[in-house]
């Protein structure tokens, strides 16, 4: 009697694909966010130097996380896609990076969110 072939495992869900895969599925989008991100760099640095306030760096930078999940997953509010959104590398970022958006906000305080 000849053995079965073992099955072939089904598609992943999209949660479990590496993030390069998904940014390569987001496609001209990618651009935007990539925009957002050097934006944020660029007055986060500003900020370090002391030409900007450190929360508008912050600011962005939690718009650009929001974005990037936007890009990715849509806006979708069932159970299995907000598991993807914060199983996602970026996820749980903007409530963190929001964390820090408190009175008093040390300019070099920005920086460790883009590090």
């Amino acid at each position: 009697m000849a053995e079965a072939e073992p099955e072939e495992p089904g598609p992943l869900p999209k949660g479990i694909y590496h993030d390069g895969s998904r940014w390569g599925e987001i496609g001209q989008k990618a651009s935007i966010c990539f925009g957002a991100y050097a934006v944020a760099l660029a007055i986060a640095v500003g900020a370090w130097a002391g030409v900007f306030p450190a929360y508008q760096a912050l600011v962005i930078l939690v718009v650009a996380f929001i974005l990037e999940i936007v890009a990715k997953f849509g806006v979708k509010f069932t159970k299995q896609n907000m598991h993807n959104v914060l199983t996602d590398d970026v996820g749980p970022m903007p409530i963190l990076s929001a964390t820090l958006l408190m009175p008093g906000l040390h300019p070099k305080a920005s920086m460790p969110p883009f590090l």
